[in-house]
């Protein structure tokens, strides 16, 4: 189930390699994949890459605004078996660690997502919303977003922990990661401002 690590005790440091080379803020490239990392937005900054397995396939990179925002965007392949099963089971796994780890939660809401990909096709995805106090993080209560989407056999999860008042900016870049990616959506579409990188 990813993105649990089958490297020890926890995810290891990773790098990954410039789309670009050349141009020192162009997004980071996940090689297996194809996706595309961007560095950052005016609110938000890539901090690190982790790995969970060996090679590199399973990876994340997190993303934090001073003390209002902390994005982790995890990639992984999916697991072999009927792909909705298989997203939905590691949806559940994500929602029980998620509500563990905040300090008297509210009530999730949890309803399913869409967005549109160039040609008219759509993503689909699942997403849970709930408030509570992070722990072993010193944040006041804040807001917990989780989502996940699947596409030619892999998934994007973001697992996100925001004040409340910056929710909007974080639910933004979600959106324009997925375009930036280049996997799970495509090229941005007409009109979408870009992020940096």
């Amino acid at each position: 189930m990813s993105p649990v690590s089958p490297v020890g005790d926890g995810p290891i440091p990773h790098r990954l390699p410039l789309a670009d080379p050349a141009l020192p803020a162009s997004p980071w490239l996940h090689p297996p994949s194809g996706v595309r990392f961007v560095q950052g937005s005016e609110q938000l900054r890539a901090q690190d890459c982790s790995r969970y397995d060996h090679d590199g396939r399973n990876v994340s990179v997190r993303y934090t605004a001073s003390v209002t925002s902390i994005l982790s965007v995890y990639v992984f392949p999916l697991s072999p078996g009927p792909v909705d099963a298989v997203c939905s089971a590691n949806f559940r796994h994500s929602v029980r660690d998620m509500m563990t780890w905040l300090v008297r939660p509210s009530e999730p809401d949890e309803h399913d997502v869409a967005i549109a990909r160039p040609g008219g096709a759509v993503l689909r995805g699942r997403r849970l919303t709930a408030y509570g106090e992070p722990g072993r993080l010193a944040m006041p209560r804040s807001v917990a977003l989780l989502e996940m989407f699947a596409h030619d056999g892999w998934a994007v999860k973001f697992r996100a922990t925001c004040a409340p008042r910056v929710v909007h900016q974080v639910e933004d870049f979600m959106d324009q990661w997925l375009l930036a990616s280049r996997h799970f959506v495509g090229e941005p579409l007409p009109g979408t401002p870009p992020l940096e990188g």
